[in-house]
């Protein structure tokens, strides 16, 4: 597809990252605006999608909390041990 090269660079960056979507930003930002550019999906201001100017304020904060959460220790909401 028209996308297909920023859709596997996402892909690339979540497996090297070990699925952390939050370090994938820009990338998920660049595959999203393609497939806008298409027509392959409907036209959304970033912002409203998440995606702001101030991004890589927010990242750090991200990636500070995650490293807390239960997520990052392998927790899966629905599943009970």
């Amino acid at each position: 597809g028209e996308c297909k090269a920023f859709r596997v660079d996402y892909l690339k960056c979540l497996k090297e990252r070990d699925g952390a979507q939050y370090e994938c930003r820009d990338v998920a930002q660049r595959y999203l605006q393609c497939r806008m550019d298409a027509g392959l999906m409907e036209k959304e201001e970033m912002s409203k999608l998440g995606y702001t100017k101030s991004n890589s304020n927010r990242r750090r904060v991200s990636q500070d909390s995650y490293k807390k959460s239960k997520e990052s220790k392998g927790f899966i909401a629905g599943l009970s041990k």
